[in-house]
């Protein structure tokens, strides 16, 4: 039988459960950050983020939005973290 290649979400949670998600963006993320001295937390590629946003909403509501709703909030140490590739600088 052929095995299954789990998701991002599935290969992050079997790492480290405690990590939190955001939610309604499993297809946005890249993986884990890690550092000195933090426990880690799930990164999402911003890029992603804000084209899904832009599907619903207008790329500058999308900007806005994920300003103050997305990284404007704080659930603990574990807050997921966006990436803004360098590519897209």
């Amino acid at each position: 039988m052929p095995s299954k290649k789990k998701s991002h979400v599935e290969a992050i949670t079997n790492h480290d459960d405690t990590l939190m998600f955001a939610d309604g963006f499993d297809d946005c993320v890249l993986g884990i950050v890690e550092g000195f001295n933090t426990s880690g937390a799930v990164t999402y590629d911003l890029t992603k983020v804000i084209e899904k946003l832009a599907k619903e909403m207008s790329y500058e509501d999308a900007w806005e939005y994920y300003q103050y709703n997305i990284k404007g909030s704080w659930i603990g140490s574990s807050t997921p973290m966006y990436m803004i590739r360098a590519e897209d600088l």
